[in-house]
């Protein structure tokens, strides 16, 4: 019985030792900078917009927080579409491996939306990018694969278990 107690305590200093160096590569390989750099920009790129963060933190075990979020739409000058002070989500890991996207906490200070309608009485949204534009072409042999077969429900099941807005503001313009 020692001898197992021995080999179990060691086992799992060496799982904590393990996960701790991950942690601290995953800081070394992937700086929360160059992350949110690249958010941004496929962000900015698919939206046809100036997308803003100012700041990122990024948990692979328990979510992300974002702080000073904008969204400005190119050709647009004057106020963002969207201005958000924070934006934290939460999750929890280890229900991936039962097919289970599980949110825990989704919660948006102070969000801002600012729609401004011009004079031909369309709203000021961004284009979404158009298919193509910098990527690679499709060609008709390269269609998306289903996640499931026609006829068949998929077996990804998705939850979130709270949503908080505090001290949100809409603005028309018209």
């Amino acid at each position: 019985m020692k001898k197992f107690l021995q080999w179990f305590f060691l086992l799992a200093g060496g799982l904590v030792a393990l996960v701790a160096l991950l942690a601290v590569l995953t800081v070394f390989l992937f700086p929360r900078s160059v992350i949110r750099n690249k958010i941004t920009s496929e962000l900015s790129r698919e939206l046809n917009s100036k997308v803003v963060m100012e700041d990122l933190s990024l948990s692979l075990f328990s979510g992300l927080a974002v702080k000073n979020f904008s969204i400005t739409p190119e050709g647009l000058e004057g106020k963002p579409l969207l201005t958000l002070d924070k934006l934290e989500v939460g999750w929890r890991i280890w229900p991936l491996l039962h097919h289970q996207a599980e949110v825990t906490r989704i919660a948006i200070t102070k969000p801002v939306i600012h729609l401004v309608k011009g004079r031909d009485g369309k709203f000021r949204v961004p284009a979404p990018a158009k298919a193509g534009s910098g990527e690679a072409p499709t060609t008709p042999s390269e269609k998306p694969r289903p996640s499931a077969a026609p006829g068949e429900k998929s077996t990804w099941r998705a939850m979130v278990q709270l949503l908080e807005l505090t001290g949100g503001e809409f603005i028309l313009e018209d």
